[in-house]
C-alpha cells in the first residue's frame, strides 16, 4: 500500500512538472511573424483659407487629389472627402469635422490615420513684358500649399496630442521658364488656356500638364514624403500593378499613373552623395531613396544566354538639398561604406 501511494504521488508530481515544462515551451516558442495590412487613411474636408477665386471647390478637389495619389503610390486604401461629407451629414455633421468627432469618422470607415488640412496657397500668376499692338513676352507661374495634420484613429479616444502623428506644411511651386511670344496683341493658346484654367476637370490629363497642375502634383509629392516618415510602415505599389480597391484614380477624372524614376550615385563624400535627380524629377526634400548596386548576372537555363542582371541593394539615402533640375545632396541613412559612385537610384512616382 505504501509502495502505491509513493508510485502516486510520483506520477502526480511528474505530471505537474510536464505541465509546467510545456507551459515554459510554450510561453517561450518564437512567436508567428504578424503580417500588418494596408493601412486604411481618411481624408477629411480641408479649410479652404486660400484666396482662390475660380470654379474649383478646392476644399474637396484638393484633398480628393490626394486621397488618389495616396492610393495609386502606396499599399494604402485612403477614404476620399465626399464618402465623409456623406456620412457626415447622415448623422448631422457638415462642413469641417470637429477633431472631438474624428474618431467616430474613422471607426465607421475602419481608417487608422486621418489627415486634416487647411489650405493657405493656390494661385496661378501670368507675367507679361508687352506694348500693345507689338510682341512681347509672357510666363506663368503657379503655387499650391497647404498645413495639416496626420492622426493616429486609435490614440484619438485617449489623448488628442499623443495621436497627432505629426504636422507641417506641404508646398509646390511652378515658374514656366519658357517665355511665349505674343505678336500685336493677340492672346496665344497659352493665354486662352490661363484665361479658362478652372474650366478643365481638376486631375485630368491636361489639367496635369498645366502650372497648376504641375504644382499640384509637386505639392501631392512633398505630402507623400512627410506621410511616409509619419507611417513608417506605408509600403510603395509595384510598377505596373493594380492600384487600391478604394483608389479614385480608376473612379473619377483623375489621370495618374504609376512609373519608376531611375537615377545614379555621382559622389560620395563621407556620409553625403550627390545624385543626378532634382528638383525637375519629382523628388523632394526628406524623400528617401534605396540604393543598388549591380548583381550577378541572370541566364537563360537553356541557351545560357545573359538576359540581365539582378541588382542588389546596398542602402538608402534621403534627399537633403535640391541643388538644380538634375542634382541633389543627399545623407546616407542606411549602408555607411557600402554606397558607392556609379550605384543606381530607384524610387516610385505618380503623374
Amino acid at each position: 500500500m505504501a509502495r502505491m501511494k509513493f508510485d502516486r504521488v510520483a506520477a502526480v508530481v511528474l505530471l505537474a512538472v510536464l505541465l509546467i515544462s510545456g507551459k515554459g515551451i510554450a510561453q517561450n516558442a518564437p512567436a508567428k511573424p504578424v503580417v500588418e495590412s494596408d493601412p486604411v487613411i481618411l481624408f477629411a474636408p480641408f479649410v479652404d483659407e486660400s484666396e482662390f477665386s475660380g470654379k474649383w471647390k478646392l476644399s474637396e478637389v484638393v484633398p480628393q487629389f490626394l486621397s488618389a495619389y495616396i492610393s495609386e503610390k502606396y499599399h494604402a486604401s485612403s477614404i476620399p472627402p465626399a464618402s465623409v461629407q456623406i456620412f457626415g451629414e447622415t448623422i448631422g455633421v457638415t462642413g469641417i469635422i470637429p477633431v472631438a468627432m474624428l474618431e467616430r469618422f474613422a471607426s465607421h470607415f475602419r481608417a487608422r490615420y486621418v489627415v486634416t488640412a487647411m489650405i493657405t496657397e493656390f494661385s496661378i500668376g501670368r507675367f507679361i513684358v508687352a506694348e500693345q499692338d507689338l510682341a512681347g513676352y509672357e510666363s506663368f507661374s503657379a503655387e499650391v500649399g497647404f498645413s495639416y495634420k496626420i492622426y493616429d484613429a486609435q490614440k484619438l479616444p485617449m489623448d488628442v496630442d499623443r495621436a497627432l502623428l505629426s504636422d507641417g506644411v506641404a508646398a509646390g511651386k511652378v515658374r514656366d521658364r519658357a517665355l511665349g511670344i505674343t505678336l500685336f496683341g493677340k492672346q496665344t493658346d497659352r493665354t486662352n488656356q490661363y484665361l479658362t484654367l478652372d474650366e478643365l476637370p481638376f486631375g485630368g490629363e491636361r489639367f496635369n500638364k498645366t502650372v497648376i497642375g504641375e504644382a499640384m502634383a509637386r505639392t501631392a509629392v512633398d505630402f507623400a514624403s512627410k506621410l511616409e516618415q509619419a507611417i513608417v510602415h506605408l509600403q510603395l505599389r509595384e510598377i505596373g500593378g493594380a492600384g487600391s480597391a478604394a483608389s479614385l484614380a480608376r473612379d473619377t477624372s483623375f489621370a495618374l499613373h504609376r512609373k519608376q524614376l531611375n537615377g545614379e550615385v555621382l559622389v560620395v563624400d563621407s556620409l553625403e552623395v550627390f545624385i543626378n535627380l532634382g528638383s525637375d524629377d519629382d523628388v523632394v526634400v526628406g524623400q528617401r531613396l534605396p540604393v543598388y548596386s549591380k548583381g550577378e548576372q541572370l541566364r537563360d537555363p537553356n541557351t545560357h544566354a545573359v538576359l540581365g542582371e539582378s541588382d542588389r541593394r546596398v542602402g538608402e539615402v534621403q534627399i537633403m538639398e535640391l541643388r538644380a533640375p538634375h542634382l541633389s545632396l543627399a545623407v546616407i541613412i542606411q549602408g555607411v561604406g557600402l554606397i558607392a559612385p556609379r550605384q543606381k537610384v530607384r524610387v516610385n512616382v505618380v503623374r
